[in-house]
């Protein structure tokens, strides 16, 4: 049947040989698709200020107004609120606020936040449970290596 979910080139940008760029395809297209969309910047109508993609300025979130605030309920009501603009930008997955869970461990490291999100694609059915690990200090955010986990019913 092929791969449904698709393929694209692997945001390592790493060469496989002196032509090819190295590729990503499956699950991995999605985990890079959704890391990409929790980190990237969009437009902003209040302050007017730009997207980080040229041509596609709504893409991404704006995580970082609240990666930057103490941690309470409200930022974290906020912050899953911005994330299930995700459904927007990524059809292939589906998931809903439940779905969706913040922590940060400040005892471990008071810059990280960990993104939990349990999806389901869209084309196979299949549900997978994600973190997202989000460092984030001094005006600076980037996404960690994702964490799969063992999915539970």
């Amino acid at each position: 049947m092929g791969n449904i979910i698709g393929t694209s080139v692997s945001k390592k940008l790493v060469l496989k040989n002196r032509t090819d760029l190295e590729t990503v395809s499956g699950g991995a297209v999605l985990e890079e698709s959704i890391s990409t969309i929790l980190i990237t910047r969009s437009a902003n109508r209040k302050s007017r200020e730009g997207g980080v993609r040229v041509f596609r300025r709504n893409i991404g979130l704006n995580l970082a107004r609240f990666l930057f605030k103490s941690d309470n309920p409200t930022i974290r009501a906020q912050m899953v609120q911005e994330i299930l603009r995700i459904n927007m930008f990524e059809p292939r997955i589906r998931f809903s606020a439940q779905d969706v869970q913040i922590s940060k461990d400040v005892l471990i490291d008071p810059y990280l936040w960990n993104i939990r999100i349990r999806y389901t694609i869209v084309s196979t059915g299949e549900t997978k449970n994600q973190v997202f690990p989000i460092f984030a200090k001094e005006r600076f955010a980037q996404v960690l290596p994702v964490i799969t986990l063992p999915n539970v019913a």
